[in-house]
């Protein structure tokens, strides 16, 4: 249940033939401990400068109550003016997380900076009418701006995001989240449970109508109790913590048999318990989203259900379970998988590619 809040700024200068080259002036604000967040160490790798910032103050119980997150959004705003204190006219400020990218939009328009901004991998689930109305309006300020970018992990995402927030279509990149280390160095055990868990967005109905359905079967489900439904009946086969420490949610992800994913939602959610888990070469069942299908083929390196079938996801938990041989081929092909088509090497290059394109394009 990691989230990296990250800001980048640079400068990219244009030559003939349209060749690239980076001015090394690159701010990377981030909370984080050091020389464990895999842009930096790429960037650090290719000689690119950099000065790192964190976010002020910050607290993982600010994730933890909805009094917590309301003190982070104003954390993110204090992080977005610290990024455009430190950044130049027409320098590109790279958000890792959305709502700091609206942070340093509105800060740009109030201050009047020139800066570029591209937010990574925009998340934004489908709300209520009314909230869904106030978002655009809060959101168009910003989204309007001609030097405001998003990445998206799925073209799939493109037309979606561009009618319910009135974006065009140019300003998205299509950008594939990856893993975050080189090496598996997570020591694979099986103490026989399957383990589910994430930030939000998990389909708890579903999953515990599936855990009844396999009573001989022991779960393990690490839940964020903001987001969780307190009505819900806990089936008598299930495991299920609150709140834990990342460590402590690595260890009990580390020692199951496998991971299940199962998703309230087709938009992106997920994809780091995901690639932990390919790490961990651990099996993994999902919900067949878009950004899901960019890393998991069914039945070649893993199995995806159906949004809300627990019939489904009953039938490919057992099959899986007790299959040792289809357990080896999944996590051996989706971990070769994940290493050569979205290492941290290849993020960052294709990262690179989008800023160049940008500043190609923007005067």
């Amino acid at each position: 249940m990691e989230n990296y809040f990250t800001i980048f700024c640079y400068q990219c200068r244009a030559f003939k033939n349209q060749t690239i080259s980076l001015v090394m002036n690159i701010l990377i604000v981030d909370w984080k401990l050091e020389n464990e967040f895999f842009l930096e160490n790429e960037l650090r790798q290719k000689n690119i400068e950099y000065k790192i910032f964190g976010i002020p103050n910050y607290t993982i119980e600010d994730r933890k109550s909805k009094i917590g997150s309301l003190k982070l959004y104003f954390k993110y705003f204090k992080l977005a003016y610290t990024a455009i204190k430190n950044s130049e006219k027409n320098d590109v400020i790279i958000c890792w997380n959305f709502t700091t990218s609206l942070a340093c939009g509105y800060l740009c328009r109030i201050l009047h900076k020139r800066r570029i901004i591209l937010a990574l991998n925009i998340i934004a689930h489908q709300v209520g009418k009314l909230k869904e109305i106030a978002r655009k309006i809060f959101f168009s300020p910003v989204v309007s701006m001609k030097r405001y970018f998003l990445t998206v992990n799925s073209s799939i995402y493109i037309n979606s995001y561009s009618e319910r927030f009135n974006i065009s279509t140019e300003k998205f990149f299509v950008l594939n989240d990856a893993i975050h280390t080189h090496e598996d160095t997570l020591q694979n055990t099986d103490e026989g449970y399957v383990f589910t868990g994430g930030e939000a967005q998990r389909d708890w109905d579903t999953f515990f109508s599936t855990c009844n359905k396999l009573p001989e079967i022991n779960f393990v489900c690490i839940a964020r109790k903001k987001n969780y439904d307190q009505t819900l009946i806990t089936p008598k086969n299930v495991k299920l913590l609150f709140d834990t420490d990342q460590d402590i949610f690595n260890e009990y992800m580390k020692k199951s048999r496998m991971v299940v994913l199962p998703l309230k939602s087709r938009l992106p959610c997920g994809l780091i318990i995901l690639l932990q888990a390919a790490m961990m070469k651990k099996p993994i069942i999902a919900t067949q989203t878009p950004s899901i299908e960019n890393y998991i083929t069914n039945g070649e390196n893993g199995y995806l259900v159906e949004l809300g079938n627990s019939d489904d996801l009953a039938e490919k938990i057992k099959d899986l379970y007790f299959n040792e041989e289809l357990q080896f081929r999944f996590t051996t092909q989706l971990f070769e998988f994940v290493h050569k088509n979205h290492s941290p090497k290849q993020y960052t290059k294709n990262l690179l590619e989008i800023i160049a394109a940008i500043k190609l394009n923007v005067k």
